[in-house]
């Protein structure tokens, strides 16, 4: 049985990796420190391992990582948290990234499997982005993915660790946080459509994201680690290029509400354009994304109902959270 260690296996991205994983037969150790993800998200399988440790503990990591086929490192801190909590972000994302890599390396762990991010490039400077788009973050969780990516090819060039890079794009789906600073469009917009309130939008909603649904994302990663080609990054995006507003409208559509759209400040470091260039990951992966944004909307719908049945106890979660 081939065995994975998951940072971060217990967020978003993350326990649907776990979950994918497990139903390919895998055995799989979670390592999560709960500050994000919850243990509810797992799966209950007797193949999977929960460790409770920070990413931090350097000496902890060099025990846990261990006898395993690979590590997904997923643990991460997000992007909004990174505006008021700069050195967070910084010390997760990128003194995190190279504890475990260092523990992945010490221990002789086969291959590493670095789960960065579209933040990387900035706002599109070219459509669509390229894996040799220039990288000019906007936020210091950009800057600190980017870190993360470095660390990974230096140990790559150095000592010929076997590493590969995801940059995933926009990704949403089963899991995802609607509260708090960890919130995402997507949730958000479901939250309140489904209480019957406005939709708020930063900034003029002409922004555009490359909405990718999770599935589709795990099943990325897993391609970029059975095939892709070691110190190589690939972009994982669906190559679907959609703004705000209309995001906006395809909500209010599917939840079958009428309720006003509110323009906000825009929010810094807000990126202006994401579209992600997903020909690499066809030709070396054999990847393609198959939900596009109104499938994948409605499933995470009928998801977040399943979960959250009560609209109203999600709203007051969502407020007592938000910031």
């Amino acid at each position: 049985m081939s065995k994975a260690v998951i940072t971060g296996g217990a967020g978003f991205i993350g326990s649907n990796l776990t979950t994918f994983l497990l139903r390919k037969g895998w055995s799989v150790v979670v390592i999560d420190d709960f500050s994000i993800g919850k243990k509810e998200n797992l799966p209950n399988d007797k193949n999977l391992k929960i460790i409770e440790v920070s990413v931090f503990d350097k000496m902890q990591m060099k025990k846990v990582i261990n006898k395993a086929d690979v590590v997904f490192h997923l643990a991460v801190q997000c992007v909004r948290k990174s505006i008021k909590d700069p050195w967070l972000v910084h010390d997760v994302n990128s003194t995190g990234t190279l504890s475990v890599l260092d523990a992945a390396f010490i221990n002789k762990i086969p291959k590493f499997v670095y789960i960065s991010s579209s933040e990387i490039y900035g706002s599109a400077e070219t459509v669509p982005m390229s894996e040799n788009h220039p990288t000019s973050p906007t936020t210091i969780y950009g800057a600190s993915k980017l870190a993360g990516e470095l660390y990974c090819q230096a140990y790559f060039r150095t000592y010929k660790y076997p590493i590969v890079v995801v940059r995933p794009f926009n990704t949403y789906g089963y899991n995802e946080h609607f509260e708090g600073p960890y919130g995402e469009v997507i949730p958000r917009f479901i939250v309140r459509a489904l209480n019957g309130l406005s939709l708020q939008i930063f900034g003029n909603g002409k922004q555009t994201r490359d909405f990718t649904f999770v599935t589709d994302v795990t099943r990325g990663i897993y391609s970029v680690f059975e095939k892709g080609t070691l110190g190589q990054a690939y972009n994982i995006g669906h190559g679907q290029e959609v703004s705000i507003s209309d995001l906006a409208k395809i909500v209010l559509k599917i939840c079958q509400v009428d309720v006003p759209i509110q323009h906000l400040d825009p929010r810094p470091g807000d990126v202006i354009r994401h579209f992600a260039d997903t020909r690499k990951a066809g030709k070396d992966l054999g990847f393609k994304a198959g939900i596009d944004i109104t499938g994948g909307v409605q499933r995470y719908l009928d998801w977040f109902k399943k979960f959250m049945p009560n609209p109203k106890k999600a709203l007051k979660f969502y407020q007592e959270k938000n910031w």
